[in-house]
């Protein structure tokens, strides 16, 4: 359902606009973890950034590390809003560097209400209109059915709306230096691309192989490579990966019939093609098709 696509969507944008916030541990300082960003002179080291892109989607994962400042901004947000709340008491300043997810929610619950004066609502006349306006998005469903969905979609708006106003103000009185060059070094989320003798000998190995072909140039192969590395590392035991570069590795596309990327390719343990698909997989739908061809 449409509608429900919309409150997917708010989520994530809530969850990279630092809602869901936790602060990690610090970190030491030294020539591996040098510090990338100050606010209001407390540190974030690059430790902390690579934590941090862990924790982001995996389809924008790759996207923000290919623009580390705009991830850097949010993890800034992120230390702004906790800072904001340990001045205002809602924290504990000594804990402030290791809060559980529900205290770090509360306290943001509790900044909004601040800075709006009360605590959010959705009248029903809010309902109703959303309702009449995307009736036909929603299947033509009865609005007893889909009011609860339509309230929280609407107050998951607001709470991203107010946020931002916060977080806007908090950065125009804060001191905030941040040290470009130091992101250079950021973590990379996805898999080395391989050879064509990387893959004869994956393909030889005895075990089931999956293959990329993709390159760094078009987005969803760029989304597809930290799923890639989820995957190699959940598997390693029981399934080879290897990734691609068509633009590298002109011979394999031709001899593996490439025309989108990415393509998937699909290997039983004797080396033989099982399967194939073109486009973006996510992690749940790959494993369901490495289940499918008894890869895992």
């Amino acid at each position: 359902m449409i509608l429900r696509n919309f409150y997917a969507f708010a989520l994530i944008l809530i969850l990279t606009a630092v809602l869901h916030l936790v602060l990690i541990s610090g970190c030491r300082k030294n020539n591996e973890n040098p510090v990338v960003a100050e606010v209001n002179r407390e540190k974030i080291f690059l430790a902390d950034y690579n934590e941090f892109l862990k924790e982001v989607p995996e389809t924008t994962k790759m996207a923000f590390a290919k623009s580390p400042e705009k991830l850097l901004k949010h993890l800034i947000s992120r230390k702004l809003l906790v800072q904001e709340a340990v001045k205002q008491g809602l924290l504990n300043q000594n804990t402030d560097r290791d809060i559980s997810k529900p205290q770090t929610t509360e306290a943001v619950q509790s900044l909004l209400v601040s800075e709006t004066g009360e605590k959010l609502k959705v009248g029903e006349d809010e309902i109703a209109a959303f309702y009449h306006q995307r009736k036909q998005e929603i299947g033509n469903k009865p609005m007893s059915e889909v009011s609860e969905s339509i309230r929280e979609f609407i107050l998951v708006r607001k709470q991203k709306e107010v946020l931002e106003r916060l977080i806007d103000r908090l950065y125009k009185k804060a001191d905030i230096r941040i040290f470009k060059e130091k992101l250079s070094q950021v973590e990379d989320t996805g898999l080395a691309p391989s050879s064509k003798e990387d893959l004869l000998k994956a393909v030889s190995s005895g075990k089931p192989t999956l293959v990329d072909f993709g390159s760094n140039r078009c987005m969803p192969c760029i989304q597809l490579k930290p799923v890639l590395k989820t995957l190699n590392d959940k598997f390693r035991d029981k399934v080879n990966i290897v990734t691609i570069d068509v633009n590298q590795e002109k011979d394999l596309s031709r001899q593996y019939r490439i025309r989108v990327t990415p393509t998937l390719i699909f290997f039983d343990s004797k080396g033989k093609e099982t399967g194939r698909q073109m486009g973006f997989m996510n992690q749940t739908a790959i494993e369901k098709k490495m289940k499918e061809l008894k890869m895992i």
